[in-house]
């Protein structure tokens, strides 16, 4: 099975995951060259498979430029993927069930040991820790179809 996790924003990731060959290749979210926060339609070609998309909003604290910004990533990438086979997945739910409820460390350091228990030492130099979310969300999206991995290879996108 593949299926594609995607971390939204300016430095958003996406991930897409074959169960088959154990095989996981990170993609920055493209934009249009001179458009700034404008994100380049092709990367519907990379939707493969069912798509995970974390369904986040915007923080208070980040301001009404930052808010605007995020929200036209967001519901571009919404658009994208309609007609695509998708599910909107809260952080909860996915950090919930890849990282565990009440464990000890902050969010990022327990989503970096969940990645570093799945992918050996030789294959992470093509995720970035900017890719480890969306990696966890794809993994999450394979768990809710029953399917369970427990070593990737890390391939370049």
């Amino acid at each position: 099975m593949i299926v594609t996790g995607i971390d939204p924003g300016v430095r958003g990731k996406l991930v897409t995951l074959d169960s088959c060959s154990r095989t996981a290749t990170c993609y920055d979210i493209p934009f249009y060259e001179g458009e700034e926060n404008l994100i380049d339609w092709e990367v519907a070609k990379l939707f493969t498979g069912k798509c995970y998309l974390e369904k986040v909003g915007v923080r208070p604290m980040f301001g009404a430029a930052a808010a605007f910004t995020f929200g036209g990533i967001y519901y571009q990438l919404r658009t994208l993927l309609w007609g695509n086979e998708h599910e909107l997945v809260t952080p909860q739910a996915w950090q919930g069930h890849m990282l565990g409820r009440g464990a000890a460390g902050t969010t990022k350091a327990r989503a970096r040991a969940a990645f570093e228990r799945l992918v050996k030492q030789e294959h992470q130099r093509y995720m970035t820790k900017d890719c480890i979310d969306a990696f966890l969300i794809a993994n999450y999206g394979l768990h809710l179809n029953g399917i369970f991995v427990n070593s990737w290879v890390v391939i370049k996108g």
